[in-house]
């Protein structure tokens, strides 16, 4: 495989461009919504469960009347109850995921028609969430964080302030290195990040029909080693620890292996089954540590050889 100058794919460009004309991003696959309701609907069982043990104020703000308190909590106890928000909220999902059961049961449909038809039921699904989310934020301003509740990164990320200190949750998204957030538009980004997004959203049980086997979501990330084990010409394994200097430079070198494995072989990207993407992510992942031990070995030549130049 070649690059150019700036580190870019060189062999592969035809096909990379190809891609690219097809590729958006799709708000409807993200978790963040869904994310974001559970969230909330923890801190609303909090208050609730801390209310019957007498002390309802842990987790509000500190500058709440006494009648503020009570109100939140029966508030609180309202959206959890039966016919609450959050109990109907929670049946919808349930229906939607029963129906994208069905769809994907349906052996009568082809793979692009059961994308299209789950895509449809995502999309209602974040439409119900987001109302009732929005509902829930109101209580939240209102109760719990004050006014400031969410800053944008590349997604949103949730803040709660307690005590007057402020702890932001970063996803596993967020955790990927800034080489691979700057391409967020490129192809393989799109890939990537659809999958994750749409898997994300599947319960565990969903996750193990889908690809046969428990998934941990992060590991459909790009994921660029900070240690790396290497078998020199004795047969002995060391490891070694990438310089943080280096780092930037790693990662464009995991990022083009990564990159084109995941081009190359991932013709009709929209009809593979979840299986078949979790495996091409996998050979992509691969591709990328094994390119990244390559240029060690070129500029440390003496962790393979170390019987050379001694």
């Amino acid at each position: 495989m070649t690059y150019d100058n700036n580190g870019n794919i060189g062999g592969l460009n035809a096909v990379w461009n190809s891609f690219k004309k097809k590729w958006t991003a799709d708000p409807y696959s993200s978790n963040e919504a869904t994310n974001n309701f559970y969230d909330m609907v923890n801190d609303l069982n909090t208050i609730k469960d801390e209310a019957k043990k007498g002390r309802p104020e842990g987790l509000l703000l500190r500058s709440l009347t006494q009648e503020d308190v009570n109100q939140a909590y029966l508030e609180a106890e309202e959206m959890l109850g039966s016919g609450g928000l959050v109990t109907e909220t929670k049946n919808s999902i349930n229906e939607i995921y029963n129906e994208i059961d069905r769809i994907n049961s349906n052996e009568n449909l082809t793979d692009n028609e059961k994308y299209k038809l789950v895509r449809e039921q995502r999309q209602e699904m974040v439409k119900l969430v987001e109302a009732a989310n929005e509902q829930m934020l109101s209580y939240r301003k209102k109760y719990i964080t004050g006014e400031t509740l969410m800053d944008k990164t590349i997604g949103e990320v949730m803040k709660r302030v307690t005590f007057g200190k402020t702890a932001q949750i970063p996803t596993d998204a967020e955790r990927i290195p800034q080489t691979f957030k700057n391409d967020a538009n490129e192809p393989y980004m799109q890939m990537t990040m659809g999958l994750y997004n749409e898997m994300s959203a599947m319960t565990p049980a969903q996750i193990r029909d889908a690809t046969g086997e428990n998934t941990d979501v992060s590991t459909l990330l790009p994921d660029p080693p900070r240690k790396i084990k290497i078998k020199n010409e004795l047969g002995i394994t060391n490891d070694y620890v990438i310089p943080k200097d280096d780092w930037e430079e790693y990662d464009v070198v995991y990022r083009n292996a990564y990159g084109s494995y995941l081009v190359a072989n991932g013709s009709g990207w929209e009809t593979l089954s979840y299986k078949r993407k979790r495996e091409i992510i996998s050979g992509a992942r691969s591709a990328g540590n094994q390119a990244v031990k390559n240029q060690y070995v070129i500029k440390n030549p003496e962790a393979m050889y170390p019987t050379v130049n001694r």
